[in-house]
């Protein structure tokens, strides 16, 4: 297998890759917030996996609250390296299913002695929309704004996502109840166990065919199914996974989430990858306002369009990606650039 699927090499020759990376990690942690549980009071001392079935039920949502969540990896052996994603901010989506949002989110890390740290956000008002990049707010077009959210919303709450989640849970074993824990001050149930690499692959996949029913676009789609062997590659190489579950006591809400993984690459050496969630001011009302000040995007655009133009090129037989010539943008890939409204049709522009 081409060691690029397993090792950081590659990250700080494309900032443009971590910039979509951030903006998924985004999308990753709404999605988990918004699955909620049913209203059923509730005790510490219930099956673990009656905890899971009340916490991932697809009879209530989270409407609203406080995310931080935290993805790492790190790597060790010849390709050693880390590299971390922490994402913030209020969400609140009032029951209508409009997302609203204010999340920042910090890459950084250390691959093969080269530093690096980017910062991004987003900001969604229920009418309008921002991405931020290294602190400068930069406005969404109208018609770049709708689909966005209306994508967010999809991912959030719409068939594809709540769809698949006993699929998920079937891959969810060796349960334990840990028993009560607070998390930010409220009462949870704490359920560990392991997750079955195979079985969640499975899901993954079950959750990719239903994409076309479930509103994503068939650029993502083949994208999405187009990694799928590297994702089967991927779960062979995991050696162990866990996870933990906190669920309030009183509502059976997701609280806390946490994943580990441990792969050991064909290759050699090792990966560890730790998703880290926590939610808090669960269900109340979060004030989500626009910057102040923003710039037009197209001006974000310009910066980007010569990583853009790299992230397009061919990589070379060494995994790494080879920066393609950056004579300047012209209007044709500028204007397509500022239609374009996923990563999919982002990389086809830079690729004119």
């Amino acid at each position: 297998m081409h060691r690029s699927h397993y090792t950081l090499e590659d990250i700080p020759l494309s900032r443009t890759r971590i910039f979509f990376l951030l903006a998924a990690t985004m999308a990753l942690a709404v999605a988990f917030a918004a699955c909620g549980g049913s209203s059923d009071s509730g005790s510490s001392d219930v099956p673990p996996q009656k905890v899971l079935d009340q916490t991932f039920s697809e009879k209530s949502t989270i409407d609203s609250g406080k995310a931080d969540a935290s993805l790492k990896i790190e790597a060790n052996g010849d390709q050693s390296g880390n590299f971390e994603i922490d994402l913030s901010g209020p969400f609140d989506t009032n029951g209508s299913g409009d997302a609203k949002l204010d999340m920042t989110a910090k890459a950084s890390g250390d691959v093969q002695g080269q530093n690096f740290e980017i910062e991004a956000g987003a900001i969604f008002t229920g009418d309008a929309g921002y991405l931020n990049y290294q602190g400068t707010d930069y406005a969404l077009s109208s018609q770049q704004y709708a689909s966005l959210s209306k994508a967010l919303q999809q991912s959030s709450n719409g068939n594809s996502g709540q769809g698949n989640l006993p699929g998920l849970k079937d891959s969810l074993g060796d349960l334990t109840n840990e028993g009560e824990t607070e998390v930010n001050g409220t009462k949870t149930i704490h359920v560990s166990g392991s997750v079955d690499p195979k079985k969640l692959t499975d899901a993954i996949k079950s959750a990719i065919d239903q994409g076309a029913s479930g509103g994503v676009s068939q650029a993502q789609l083949q994208q999405l199914q187009g990694a799928l062997p590297q994702l089967g590659q991927v779960t062979e190489a995991i050696k162990d996974a866990s996870f933990d579950v906190y669920s309030g006591v009183d509502d059976h809400l997701l609280r806390k989430l946490d994943f580990n993984l441990d792969v050991a690459p064909p290759q050699g050496g090792e990966l560890k990858i730790t998703l880290d969630l926590s939610l808090n001011d669960v269900n109340k009302p979060q004030t989500i306002k626009a910057p102040s000040s923003s710039k037009p995007l197209n001006d974000l655009l310009r910066q980007l369009a010569p990583l853009l133009s790299g992230l397009a090129a061919p990589a070379t037989g060494g995994g790494t990606t080879t920066p393609a010539p950056t004579g300047g943008t012209n209007s044709a890939t500028l204007e397509c650039l500022q239609n374009a409204t996923t990563a999919a049709e982002v990389q086809a522009c830079a690729s004119q």
